[in-house]
């Protein structure tokens, strides 16, 4: 039901998904990911994982199939990871768990201006709850 609304005339949009903590925001983010990758011809993801939740990463090997279009930067903070994915790898989409900080929403913000769309999950109840503009 989801997977239909990520697309916009053909395009795909950016999206927040906002969930208190324990109802499967990750674990929705993760099934985005991998479909988008194998089902989309043209699109290179980057997931940024901070601490491998959505990849699994063990030894910079991810353990979970994002699909064959993704690429994973782990262990590193969401703000660089976004930075580095956009200087180095052109991705069409960048995927990003539980952003809080605000240096997380400035990269996310840049990125958009780049040209890449925008997956990402924060805790909240709804949009007045997450305490962003």
């Amino acid at each position: 039901m989801i997977f239909p609304k990520l697309y916009k005339n053909n395009h795909l949009c950016n999206t927040l998904i906002i969930s208190p903590p324990g109802l499967g925001k990750t674990t929705l983010l993760r099934d985005l990911v991998y479909k988008i990758s194998e089902n989309f011809a043209g699109t290179s993801l980057c997931v940024i994982d901070e601490r491998n939740e959505i990849s699994g990463c063990y030894k910079g090997v991810p353990t979970m199939d994002l699909g064959k279009r993704t690429d994973v930067i782990s262990n590193c903070s969401k703000s660089k990871g976004i930075l580095m994915a956009i200087r180095s790898m052109a991705p069409t989409l960048i995927a990003v768990d539980e952003i809080g900080t605000d240096r997380d929403m400035k990269a996310v913000l840049y990125s958009m201006t780049c040209g890449c769309k925008v997956i990402a999950t924060i805790h909240g109840s709804g949009i007045e709850d997450t305490g962003k503009d």
